[in-house]
């Protein structure tokens, strides 16, 4: 899963965590670089009593900035020290890029690498190479 659907489809859980502590997720994200000056000044500034309104505004700036800065932004919610302890129930939410595999069903020979089920994040491909014999391509399936 991209950094960006993970955003996406916790999207609303998010908001409604983030929500909490606004100005602390602002902070934060302009300390990390994920947002210019600009656009941190033009989300404090927003008149509005709604503090959803700020996060939501904030997410979607994070969002449309590409992969990249939401790698970072997932990075940032489930490693920064402060941003843990505030808000606790991102703990509960499925944030990582690539979902975590679920158990071994088979091993090729004596490569130690193993395919898995229930999470198709990776797909082998055996290529052949004339120096090497054997090459291992590790892609994502879409």
């Amino acid at each position: 899963m991209s950094a960006q659907n993970a955003i996406r489809s916790n999207k609303t859980a998010i908001h409604e965590i983030l929500s909490g502590d606004h100005r602390l997720i602002l902070n934060k994200v302009y300390e990390n670089k994920l947002i210019t000056q600009r656009e941190y000044n033009n989300l404090k500034s927003i008149n509005s009593a709604n503090a959803e309104t700020h996060v939501n505004d904030l997410v979607d700036k994070i969002m449309n900035k590409g992969e990249d800065k939401c790698k970072d932004f997932l990075n940032l919610l489930q490693t920064d020290g402060a941003i843990k302890e505030t808000f606790p129930l991102l703990a509960s939410l499925q944030l990582s890029c690539t979902p975590l595999l679920s158990e071994p069903v088979h091993q090729h020979g004596n490569t130690h690498l193993t395919q898995y089920t229930n999470t198709p994040v990776l797909k082998m491909k055996k290529t052949y190479s004339s120096e090497v014999g054997v090459n291992l391509k590790l892609y994502l399936a879409q």
